[in-house]
């Protein structure tokens, strides 16, 4: 999964140098500036959450969920991968455990 953020992190990062995003002259972060680069964040948000293994539907859809969608912030995903390899151990262990008892 980390690998799969890193590369589309890349992408983003090389589609963005490409990219002119519109702003006004005044200086300053005016409103459109901002929706651009809220629009920006929400399809790559999207693109990220579509490329998800289908491992991850309970926590893509708790991220869709949230209003306002918040950034790309990979800390839930990865808390669903831990919690994940929790499980794995623990079944394993339970194995171990009843292979144990009737050897």
């Amino acid at each position: 999964m980390a690998d799969y953020f890193t590369q589309t992190k890349k992408m983003w990062d090389d589609y963005t140098s490409l990219i002119t995003i519109p702003h006004c002259s005044c200086g300053f972060e005016c409103a459109s500036f901002k929706a651009a680069n809220k629009l920006i964040q929400d399809q790559q948000l999207m693109q990220f959450l579509v490329g998800l293994k289908e491992d991850y539907k309970v926590a893509r859809g708790n991220i869709l969920m949230m209003k306002p969608l918040r950034n790309i912030d990979n800390s839930m995903i990865l808390q669903e991968e831990k919690q994940r390899s929790l499980q794995n151990m623990s079944q394993i262990s339970n194995i171990l455990a009843a292979f144990n008892t009737f050897c």
